[in-house]
């Protein structure tokens, strides 16, 4: 049996609380007023993603970096889902054009990750998801998996997100999460 390990990593955003469980497993916990320093915005997703480009239909991309207490931080790619917005509105021959309030990014609270270092990988792991108004995520599947991407799908679910914001509303996002290779792997 493993013994209870605790560790915290600094952020300019607050601690973070690494918790190593019984089973092997990692809980971390994230400042509940926490927020990214950097929200990178752009058109669509990045060339240099290749064929992950195509896999979120919403537009604009904003990209945000997770830190889960690897050696390489994660990242996390969100979009509102193609369609879910309604900014034109037309009235016989007058069109009018909507000014959405701008899309606050969700915050990571709570993340588990399964036993390693099986779900580590050489390569690139991402998925995909609908991190839904309640800060869950929904529908996962996998899009690059790594060696044992299922123990990660098992713990994805029970991750808990402040939900994305524009204006006082919650937004249902979609998004791909991307996990760099591990370099002891």
């Amino acid at each position: 049996m493993q013994v209870n390990s605790n560790r915290v990593i600094a952020t300019p955003s607050g601690t973070i609380q690494l918790r190593g469980n019984n089973d092997g497993s990692t809980s971390l916990t994230y400042p509940r007023d926490g927020r990214f320093d950097i929200v990178v915005v752009q058109s669509g997703a990045p060339e240099a993603a290749g064929d992950l480009s195509q896999i979120l239909s919403g537009k604009p991309v904003h990209t945000v970096f997770i830190q889960v207490g690897e050696t390489r931080e994660w990242v996390l790619q969100y979009c509102l889902p193609a369609g879910s917005t309604n900014d034109i509105r037309q009235s016989g021959m007058v069109v009018t054009l909507g000014a959405p309030p701008p899309l606050k990014a969700p915050y990571l609270l709570e993340a588990h990750l399964p036993p390693g270092p099986a779900w580590r990988a050489k390569n690139h792991q991402v998925f995909h998801a609908l991190l839904s108004a309640n800060g869950r995520l929904e529908q996962i599947r996998t899009v690059k998996p790594g060696s044992e991407a299922s123990q990660l799908l098992d713990y994805l679910p029970r991750w808990t997100f402040r939900p994305a914001t524009a204006g006082a509303e919650t937004k249902s996002v979609e998004v791909l999460l991307i996990i760099p290779p591990d370099p002891t792997s």
